[in-house]
């Protein structure tokens, strides 16, 4: 599995089916909730299997000193490879994010011990976005 940073409009292609996939068709989010405007100023990054199909990716925001991270996802039937863990590590040490100090996500409460496994800590008391119950977490860069 390879972690890459997405450059080009058929990466983002392939980012919209893998969110399409896993939120708006598996967790019944709204289309237009999912993608938004954030989308177009957003990095993004995705996971390829050794075939070079993307399996997983993610988007960071800049706030600052402060990068969010989320829209985080992996394919069904990748699931359980530890490939979401190999994606979040290898964009710790991107160098896109050199000049933060800190990454915050809101995770959805479901996978909250999956980050905490990362290093991650809970923040917040939790809440809702689009529905699912989340907790925000961040790590020191």
């Amino acid at each position: 599995m390879k972690t890459k940073f997405a450059e080009t409009q058929a990466d983002f292609f392939r980012i919209v089916r893998i969110r399409t996939e896993v939120f708006v068709i598996e967790q019944q989010v709204d289309l237009h909730i999912e993608q938004d405007q954030d989308d177009e100023t957003a990095l993004h990054w995705l996971v390829e299997n050794e075939a070079g199909e993307a399996v997983a990716c993610c988007r960071g925001l800049d706030f600052g000193e402060e990068i969010h991270i989320g829209r985080v996802a992996v394919l069904k039937p990748y699931r359980g490879q530890h490939i979401g863990a190999l994606m979040m590590r290898e964009i710790e040490k991107d160098p896109h994010l050199a000049r933060y100090k800190k990454i915050v996500v809101h995770a959805q409460a479901q996978v909250e011990g999956f980050y905490a496994s990362l290093g991650y800590t809970t923040v917040s008391e939790p809440f809702y976005e689009a529905g699912i119950r989340h907790v925000t977490m961040e790590k020191a860069l």
